[in-house]
């Protein structure tokens, strides 16, 4: 883990020094508890943080920047996934 953003306690964030590629929000951001000898799950995928890249064209700098993936994996705490899951569920149920 590289950092821990919790300002929101609702909505803590979650830094990894890793890539995300397309497919993985949404997936489980894991973590081994050595007292239980198993994995917990910490967060969710959410994204990753984008960064800019200077583009050379011909051996010349072009005046543009490309966004790239940073290599820093974004995850949202798991109680902040499961609050946004049962928000869209209520969101979806007829009201009577």
């Amino acid at each position: 883990m590289s950092a821990v953003d919790a300002t929101d306690p609702d909505a803590v964030v979650i830094y990894i020094d890793g890539f995300n590629n397309p497919g993985f929000s949404g997936g489980p951001i894991l973590l081994w508890d050595f007292s239980k000898q198993e994995y917990e799950i910490l967060a969710v995928v959410k994204g990753y943080r984008e960064d800019s890249a200077k583009v050379i064209v011909n051996g010349q700098h072009a005046d543009t920047n490309l966004l790239v993936n940073s290599g820093i994996l974004v995850g949202y705490s798991l109680s902040h996934a499961m609050k946004a899951i049962e928000d869209s569920q209520k969101e979806q149920q007829p009201t009577k």
